[in-house]
């Protein structure tokens, strides 16, 4: 439907540019609310939709960036540009204004909005999944805060690693009874 590489594509990509001694900065762009809007939409439309946010997203793009699907309502942007925080803040704002104007479907407006993770420069990181996954929990934390873009530092993924372990206490003490 999008026709862009997905996660795994990704991966190996950002692990070679990582393995090489480069640096890139990972984008995650998380369409907000997108569960109730495939809901209200159905599957064929909100394929339309993502395929329709995917064209705006790649207009956005400098030369070798990379534009992904890494989930059904998440995009990945990976910037390999010799400044690629710098680049990710040239993008963010780019990407705000491509969306400002509405998608039509089906005779409808549709209003998208995103929230944004930064993962600004990778070979702090480690491994490609760690990269990706913290540019997901900033992406989330971006949510959560009512859209946005967040950097992800390390007390976001102790602050959701924290709030699961409480999770997994409360269903345990309500299955269980202690």
């Amino acid at each position: 439907m999008t026709d862009l590489p997905n996660r795994a594509y990704l991966m190996q990509d950002l692990q070679q540019e990582m393995a090489g001694g480069g640096d890139a900065a990972l984008l995650v762009l998380t369409l907000d609310r997108f569960k109730a809007l495939k809901g209200s939409l159905g599957d064929d439309l909100s394929d339309t939709l993502l395929a329709q946010v995917a064209r705006r997203l790649d207009g956005c793009l400098g030369e070798g960036d990379l534009l992904v699907r890494v989930d059904s309502g998440a995009f990945a942007v990976l910037l390999r540009r010799e400044r690629p925080a710098d680049s990710a803040a040239v993008l963010s704002f780019a990407v705000k204004e491509a969306l400002k104007t509405p998608i039509a479907i089906a005779g409808r407006e549709i209003f998208v909005t995103l929230s944004q993770g930064l993962v600004p420069s990778a070979r702090l990181h480690g491994l490609a999944a760690d990269v990706l996954r913290n540019a997901e929990i900033a992406a989330y934390e971006a949510e959560a805060a009512g859209g946005g873009a967040r950097s992800f530092d390390s007390a976001m993924r102790a602050k959701l690693t924290e709030r699961y372990a409480l999770y997994d206490r409360l269903r345990h003490a309500i299955y269980f009874g202690n």
